[in-house]
């Protein structure tokens, strides 16, 4: 079984239009301007590009308050997105091997994001941790219910994303296989069992 993250590992989170999130920019600026420097805003926002709403907000201490206003926000836009997986994507599809989609993020947000990258039929299941989720688990525990659900041991599940922090972190934790997703440029991970550059570097990999 493979379990794979969607932004950055799928997709490429910034070829969204930042006009698409024009709204919830001037949200963040409005709210944090008398809280914290301009440049300090700036960071902010290029960090949300590419990590985890939570991550973010409490790394820069952000108020509860605060971002649970921006939360509000999100879960009540519309999205249109004009977005296109990875080229190397379809290599996936040669990979015959049972895939599940876990993606951190705001459900409607990561949902729209599924549909506008036409996948959401690719994945036997498909599970979001949404960081305003009451009773939230967080990656690690939807990996340890995929474990109990899937009858498969441990190293017979193969975690993909590129993010060393969240699912490779929690697949290590679970016993799983990882496989760290990098990007242009990026060098070989210190973090993951294995790292790629292409979905095209799988089947060597797994089969």
């Amino acid at each position: 079984m493979l379990i794979l993250d969607l932004d950055d590992t799928i997709f490429e989170t910034k070829s969204m239009s930042e006009s698409s999130f024009s709204v919830i920019i001037e949200m963040i600026r409005n709210l944090l301007s008398d809280k914290i420097e301009d440049e300090k805003i700036s960071e902010l926002i290029e960090n949300l590009w590419h990590r985890p709403f939570d991550i973010v907000m409490n790394k820069f201490e952000i108020d509860t308050s605060i971002q649970n206003q921006i939360a509000f926000q999100i879960n009540s836009l519309d999205f249109d997105l004009n977005i296109s997986t990875f080229e190397d994507y379809n290599y996936l599809k040669k990979v015959n091997i049972e895939q599940v989609l876990v993606t951190t993020g705001f459900s409607k947000l990561q949902l729209t994001k599924i549909k506008a990258l036409g996948i959401e039929n690719d994945f036997t299941e498909i599970f979001v941790d949404d960081p305003s989720e009451e009773n939230r688990i967080y990656k690690k525990g939807i990996f340890q219910n995929i474990i109990q659900t899937s009858n498969k041991l441990p190293n017979q599940i193969w975690v993909i994303g590129d993010n060393s922090e969240s699912e490779i972190k929690a697949g290590n934790e679970l016993g799983l296989r990882t496989i760290h997703r990098l990007k242009a440029g990026e060098e070989k991970s210190t973090k993951a069992e294995y790292s790629i550059h292409s979905f095209a570097e799988l089947q060597k990999i797994i089969l």
